[in-house]
């Protein structure tokens, strides 16, 4: 049986990420950088901080997705 994973993904990606609660619109807002792409910039506002983790999670796995796909278009 094979150990190797049927999809390709990036091992690492490197972001940097700020949240911050805005009190004039009483919103979470953040803004998510990807280090291997610097124009890869989402910046994203939600009204709870469990809203803002799941935006942020399907974001970082579509950054992984795109990585991976650059990388074996580049191999």
């Amino acid at each position: 049986m094979s150990m190797k994973n049927s999809e390709q993904c990036r091992k690492n990606l490197t972001v940097d990420l700020k949240l911050w609660y805005a009190e004039h619109d009483h919103m979470w807002h953040g803004n998510l950088i990807g280090y291997e792409d610097a124009t890869c910039l989402h910046s994203i506002k939600a009204s709870s901080v469990r809203e803002i983790c799941d935006i942020l999670e399907g974001k970082i796995a579509s950054m992984m997705q795109e990585e991976a796909s650059y990388e074996v278009q580049r191999n």
